[in-house]
């Protein structure tokens, strides 16, 4: 059977996989964590130090050299549900990456794209998930890889990973179900419908409370989750949560998710029903939950059939009988090209020189150009930046101080967007337990330099925790900066 390496990294430790895969079949003989060395604050280690260190690890393992499949994180892609109208397979791959350049923000010309089909009749709209990974990203994932002595057969994601391995090892029969995925720092949460993933985030985990059990924070966050997907378009009831891992703190959780939230949960163990070599066998991998990406990955090559894979994305096929016409095409122009440069050649070697000479001076104007249009683009961006002269930042943290408390009311959706006449306008839509936190909430917020307008008020039947959604347009007015450092002063002191 061929060795194969799943390996993935994040800013604490790289972990490593090895297994014998053959068709069908995974036989898992190494596990193991690299720690990683801190990086300066507010950067990374470059790539040459963290492939290098993951190099001297492996080979102290007596593992190098081998074809790998490198993992990455839900937070390095942008996903995106997209809407397609029906058209052939051949051309789905050039008008998902369209669409996805337009309604993806971080996705631009050097970005890698794939996408995963969701299930559609034929004839119908078409729906899909459409990934976008920078082209920087990818290659800085390389780099790291090759600086390992590794052969990147595939860049994977990790939340596909995992859910695959879910629904070949536990097969959900629930129409909707909720995979978390994480630790006490840091959390992915996966919504899967008819085992497809629709639904994928990545959550950064505060520290608990003073008296709250370690679980606290996941839970909560669990809690958003069940509430976003019931209110979302073409969502619905959560019936069962799979919590990955098998430790104390995971089966803490489980009992937490049944009794606090009454939902249905259960213990996905990653390793189990897996083949397992002498070594790992003898000595059991602990924390084996932050293994199910690698495990997946391995599992999902020895079936063929990864859902997304960014270094090979799908690209359009070619028509065969296109093809033939193009080539034929090809060679023809190829041949009266070189017909026609050998008889400008012979004859006419003064003009080619005089045409070289344009075209070196045409090609310096070209770039002169280029430059002037980028600068005048630049200052154009920046004016009309200037002219909306609203801190952000600031006014989301005026807008957090003074926004109901939790149990009162949850923001579902938030756009903040600048006026070219000046000022901004924040749009929220959310849940409230009653009209009278609305009242509350539009007094809070309205001043000199805010307008509230709410729009619409109206029933949202769930849970009992939140009863009506609300729909409320806030006007932003320009002012100095200094004003936000006044108002947080007056805020600190309690005085005028």
């Amino acid at each position: 059977m061929p060795r194969l390496l799943a390996v993935e990294w994040d800013a604490q430790e790289a972990r490593f996989v090895l297994a014998n895969v053959r068709r069908g079949n995974v036989l898992l003989e190494q596990a193991g964590s690299i720690p990683l060395p801190p990086a300066p604050e507010g950067e990374k280690l470059p790539p040459a130090t963290t492939g290098q260190i993951i190099r001297t690890a492996l080979a102290a393992r007596r593992i190098g050299g081998l074809p790998a499949l490198v993992v990455i994180g839900r937070s390095q892609v942008e996903l995106r549900q997209l809407t397609l109208p029906p058209a052939p397979d051949d051309e789905l791959p050039e008008l998902v990456r369209n669409l996805a350049l337009r309604e993806l923000s971080s996705a631009s010309e050097s970005s890698i794209v794939d996408f995963v089909r969701l299930a559609a009749e034929p004839g119908e709209q078409q729906l899909v998930i459409a990934a976008a990974l920078a082209g920087e990203q990818l290659a800085q994932d390389l780099a790291i890889a090759k600086g390992a002595g590794l052969r990147p057969r595939r860049v994977l994601l990790r939340p596909y990973a995992v859910s695959g391995l879910l629904a070949r090892q536990m097969q959900p029969r629930e129409r909707l179900c909720l995979l978390v995925d994480g630790n006490s720092q840091e959390a992915e949460l996966i919504v899967l419908s008819d085992g497809q993933v629709v639904v994928s985030r990545t959550v950064r985990l505060p520290l608990p409370a003073e008296g709250e059990p370690p679980h606290a924070p996941l839970l909560a966050e669990v809690r958003r989750t069940v509430i976003a997907v019931q209110n979302q378009p073409g969502g619905g009831t959560i019936d069962a949560v799979y919590v990955c891992g098998d430790s104390d703190e995971q089966q803490e959780l489980v009992r937490a998710l049944e009794e606090e939230l009454s939902l249905a949960a259960e213990l996905f163990r990653p390793l189990t029903g897996q083949q397992l070599a002498a070594a790992l066998r003898d000595e059991p991998l602990a924390h084996a939950g932050r293994y199910a990406g690698l495990i997946g990955a391995l599992v999902d090559e020895a079936h063929g059939s990864h859902a997304l894979d960014f270094l090979h994305p799908r690209q359009p096929v070619a028509p065969a009988g296109r093809r033939r016409i193009a080539i034929l095409a090809a060679s023809l122009c190829a041949v009266l090209a070189l017909a026609g440069w050998y008889a400008a050649w012979s004859r006419f070697s003064t003009v080619d020189a005089e045409i070289a000479r344009y075209a070196r001076e045409l090609k310096d104007l070209d770039a002169t150009v280029k430059r002037a249009v980028e600068k005048e683009t630049a200052v154009a961006a920046i004016e009309e930046w200037s002219l909306g002269n609203v801190c952000w930042l600031d006014e989301l943290r005026d807008l957090s101080v003074r926004f109901p408390k939790p149990r009162d009311a949850v923001v579902l959706r938030m756009t903040l967007a600048g006026r070219p006449t000046g000022g901004g306008t924040i749009d929220l839509e959310g849940l409230v337990r009653d009209h009278s936190i609305v009242r509350r909430m539009e007094t809070s917020l309205r001043d000199d330099h805010h307008e509230v307008a709410t729009r619409r008020v109206q029933e949202s039947v769930q849970g009992a925790t939140y009863t009506l959604r609300f729909d409320t347009s806030i006007g932003v007015a320009t002012r100095d900066k200094n004003e936000y450092q006044d108002q947080l002063s007056t805020a600190r002191t309690g005085n005028p």
